[in-house]
């Protein structure tokens, strides 16, 4: 096949199997013509299903598994079995081994921002096309993602059009806003589906932790934290962060035996007098049952503020660059909100305290500019066209998602399956309703290959010097304005833009000194 012929040619960078990862440089700030900074961004292609040279399936990954994300039975390698595209997966800025700064301080997170992901993906996009692999500089290129990158995907089509023939984004968190409390009502309802009455008793289980905590002294409060796992999580309100996550974690994945063993756990307070004692004891062992099923049992490694490393690499400094986002443009803090019967985790869980985290992890205070972000990218409303928005019952960030659209040339699936939203992409051997839905998505994405001509990806702001493409593909000299039959109109414009501007000047300039000699 022409593709594979392709690869073969390119010995600096090329592959032909998903478990060989290469590397290009990628700008570090692509909006500071000062900075020449660099660093490798690693990133993986299988061209198993690729017939020719026409299409691209681009996914922005922070999970890279591309030896599970390319098999033939994931989502991905359907569709491409079903294009004959090239699967392309790149790391994104700040994951892995792709790393803009060596420190997670907040000097060195300064180039992590919406901004610069979109950047990279299109400046990615164009190395790969035009300097990487030329035989590609005429495909069209669908990009895809999930979670986070959902919102990249979505966002790389509706600002670059031109670059990307179409998006499929699954469970995209689009909307900033500071206080996301609809995340913890999704799971207690999952709660409520499987035992109704759930999630009331992990509410009074929650307030009744939070009550005898506040009437016990230091030592009581490190006791009663032993009790649910938790022996290095020293401030209280960290604590019941990380017993939210925790109970988030058990209702996700068992839901059915959490809330059965909550439901009997009530039930003996109930018979010992509405003793809160009991059910506070009851509600530690259920957490602590869960600390030793998730394989973390240090309860630190779920704490928030516990990624206080700002090594690069370091497991625990992870999640830092995900939060700073949040802390900068996303808020999306996963707040108790109003509260009520139904609320399962601590009402000390605000955005305030958030933001406390904030500044202690980064060193100074963060207000994210949540409206900004949502009147630059449209938050659940997006803009353009070509989209295959994915979600499901279980998705946690729905609220945050659209929930329709009427986009021309693009579909909306709402799963309705107790399956988790990663299977969608990553899951294998599926069938019923997820095998269905990515069957649409494939229907889509043909129609979207079929009527989208070659694209011509615009010109990325960073610095990072190309060489000018003429229009058969062919390189020209840098500042070459030649049109390929050997007349410079490109001068020519130049030339007649040039002189329409003095005229412009001197027509200004006779305006002026007719005013300055006019009497006052």
């Amino acid at each position: 096949a022409v593709a594979l012929a392709a690869l073969l040619l390119l010995s600096f960078a090329g592959v032909t199997s998903a478990a060989d990862a290469f590397t290009f440089e990628q700008a570090q700030d692509h909006f500071n013509p000062e900075n020449m900074e660099t660093f490798a961004q690693r990133y993986w292609t299988d061209d198993t299903y690729s017939s020719d040279s026409t299409s691209n399936l681009a996914v922005p990954q922070l999970f890279i598994a591309p030896a599970l994300d390319f098999a033939p039975t994931a989502a991905l390698g359907q569709w491409a079995a079903s294009t004959g595209a090239l699967l392309v997966e790149l790391e994104v800025r700040y994951c892995g081994e792709s790393l803009p700064a060596d420190q997670f301080t907040a000097a060195g997170l300064s180039y992590q921002s919406i901004e610069q992901h979109l950047a990279d993906v299109l400046e990615f996009r164009e190395k790969f096309s035009y300097v990487l692999y030329p035989d590609y500089s005429a495909s069209q290129w669908i990009v895809v993602g999930e979670y986070e990158e959902a919102n990249t995907a979505t966002w790389s089509r509706e600002k670059n059009p031109n670059g990307f023939a179409g998006a499929v984004s699954v469970a995209a968190p689009l909307q900033a806003k500071m206080s996301f409390y609809e995340y913890q009502q999704v799971f207690a309802a999952y709660g409520d589906y499987y035992v109704p009455g759930c999630s009331a008793v992990i509410h009074n289980a929650t307030a009744a932790t939070e009550f005898v905590m506040d009437q016990s002294d230091a030592t009581q409060q490190d006791q009663l934290k032993a009790s649910f796992g938790c022996t290095d999580v020293p401030d209280n309100t960290q604590f019941y962060y990380v017993v939210a996550q925790i109970i988030e974690y058990g209702l996700s994945y068992f839901p059915e035996e959490v809330c059965q063993n909550m439901t009997a756990v009530s039930a003996e307070a109930d018979a010992s007098g509405n003793d809160d004692g009991v059910l506070v004891e009851g509600y530690g062992d259920v957490i602590s049952k869960l600390l030793e099923a998730s394989g973390l049992p240090d309860c630190a490694k779920w704490d928030l503020a516990f990624d206080t490393s700002t090594q690069a690499g370091n497991a625990s400094a992870d999640y830092r660059p995900s939060f700073y986002l949040l802390c900068t443009q996303f808020g999306q803090f996963e707040t108790a909100g109003p509260n009520g019967p139904n609320v399962i985790v601590s009402t000390s869980l605000t955005p305030q305290w958030y933001l406390s985290i904030c500044e202690e992890l980064f060193g100074f205070a963060f207000i994210p500019d949540t409206a900004a972000t949502n009147l630059e990218y449209g938050g659940r409303e997006p803009w353009g066209s070509n989209y295959a928005f994915v979600s499901s019952v279980t998705n946690p960030f729905k609220d945050l998602f659209v929930n329709g659209t009427e986009l021309e040339g693009s579909i909306f699936i709402n799963l309705v399956t107790a399956d988790s939203f990663f299977t969608f992409l990553s899951g294998l051997n599926v069938e019923g309703e997820v095998l269905e839905a990515r069957q649409e998505v494939a229907a889509v994405i043909e129609q979207w290959l079929a009527v989208s001509s070659s694209p011509t990806p615009t010109a990325t702001p960073s610095p990072s010097a190309f060489v000018s493409m003429t229009p058969d593909g062919s390189a020209s000299e840098p500042g070459s304005f030649d049109d390929g039959d050997g007349i410079p109109w490109g001068w020519v414009f130049v030339a007649i833009f040039c002189a329409s501007l003095a005229a412009m000047m001197l027509l200004a300039i006779v305006a002026i000194v007719t005013v300055y000699r006019t009497p006052r």
